[in-house]
């Protein structure tokens, strides 16, 4: 499979260690008129999940990060999702349609609906690593798979 694709962001000092997760909530009003607005905001997609995977030299001074801002690389990490067992396989590419479920209190709703997914994402299974039973759908199993998304 191809290399997750790397970007180069802004985060604080204190986030900026290698393996750090964050979602991108977009900017904030302290934001606009940033001189680091195009690489700290506008290089990452609101509501995507990235994880740190090299910090650079480069420290600058942040509005929003009362002890400042270090320049990092960050890529999509693999998402674990379920989806039903007859599509579980490895290599397989769909398009993400979140499921209608109304079991709020279920245990493993973060694997149907997973942060960073969003409904039209086209994934790619990169491997089915274990088999769970649905509370709702208890004759259809569902994979757990790591997933990664694919980016145009």
């Amino acid at each position: 499979m191809k290399k997750p694709h790397h970007k180069i962001t802004i985060v604080g000092k204190k986030q900026a260690r290698e393996g750090f997760v964050f979602i991108h909530k977009g900017e904030t009003a302290k934001c606009v008129g940033c001189q680091f607005h195009r690489v700290c905001i506008e290089n990452l997609e609101p509501n995507r999940v990235y994880k740190v995977v090299g910090i650079r030299e480069r420290e600058i001074p942040c509005l929003i990060h009362e002890s400042g801002a270090r320049v990092v690389e960050v890529v999509e990490p693999q998402t674990r999702m379920a989806i039903p067992m007859k599509e579980g396989f490895e290599g397989a590419v769909f398009t993400f349609v979140p499921k209608e479920c109304d079991n709020s209190d279920c245990d493993k709703r973060d694997l149907c609906f997973p942060l960073g997914i969003e409904s039209g994402d086209r994934c790619k299974i990169v491997e089915v690593v274990d088999r769970i039973e649905c509370a709702l759908e208890r004759e259809n199993p569902l994979a757990v798979i790591l997933l990664r998304r694919m980016i145009q």
